[in-house]
């Protein structure tokens, strides 16, 4: 088998909390939130190596900032692009497709994942070439008109919210980004990418606690969950 890689993007100031700190970076139990999020595939032993891809004007202050944790794994920093889907793209554009048999794709907030995740999307991508995670929706959704009047009330028992990890055999996602950049496509997540060439994506069970921490209260709630796991 070949490798299994990595892809972290985490290239985007986003929202900021503070002026002074991009998301990824805010602290989260006493370091940053990509630490979280790396040290969980450190512990996968689904997962080879790992690239992080940054904000180009950052990518020497912050890998240091990173490799000054000490992760065992190799770890390669990337230049991000304009756009997530691009930054994604250009640490696609690193890896050795000699090598590389599976990328995983996950964002670099989402430091709550669990390396049984990791490890099930891994194993359901080695099997049909592209699988994602994701958690049944519980609220109803309504699909609203541009006027803001309900159009309809979707079934949701066959509604589900989308996470990462996303995982991708290395030649469908190469498939994916050519067609996608050669019809000047951007999709929403990595497998909407997937989808558009005709790929059928498994869904694994996601979790509940696979939050995006973009915002003070998502930082305060990832930290009462990480004092439960402790």
């Amino acid at each position: 088998m070949g490798l299994v890689t990595a892809i972290i993007p985490a290239a985007g100031s986003g929202r900021r909390i503070s002026s002074s700190s991009y998301k990824q970076f805010m602290e989260l139990g006493g370091k940053p939130v990509i630490i979280h999020t790396l040290e969980r595939f450190q512990q996968a032993s689904a997962v080879d190596e790992m690239v992080v891809v940054l904000p180009a004007d950052k990518v020497e202050e912050f890998s240091r900032r990173i490799a000054a944790y000490g992760f065992h794994k190799p770890l390669h920093f990337v230049s991000g692009g304009e756009r997530r889907q691009d930054s994604v793209h250009q640490g696609f554009l690193s890896l050795n497709g000699e090598e590389t048999e599976i990328v995983v794709v996950h964002d670099a907030v989402r430091a709550l994942v669990e390396a049984d995740l990791i490890h099930r999307v891994v194993d359901r991508a080695r099997l049909t070439g592209a699988a994602i995670a994701a958690i049944p929706a519980v609220d109803t959704i309504k699909e609203v008109s541009p006027q803001d009047v309900v159009v309809a009330t979707l079934n949701r028992s066959a509604l589900r919210q989308v996470q990462t990890p996303q995982a991708f055999a290395y030649p469908i996602m190469r498939k994916a980004f050519q067609h996608a950049y050669a019809d000047g496509y951007y999709g929403t997540d990595d497998s909407s990418l997937v989808e558009r060439i005709g790929i059928q994506v498994a869904v694994v069970p996601g979790s509940p606690l696979n939050i995006k921490i973009t915002t003070a209260a998502d930082v305060r709630f990832a930290e009462l969950i990480l004092k439960e796991r402790d």
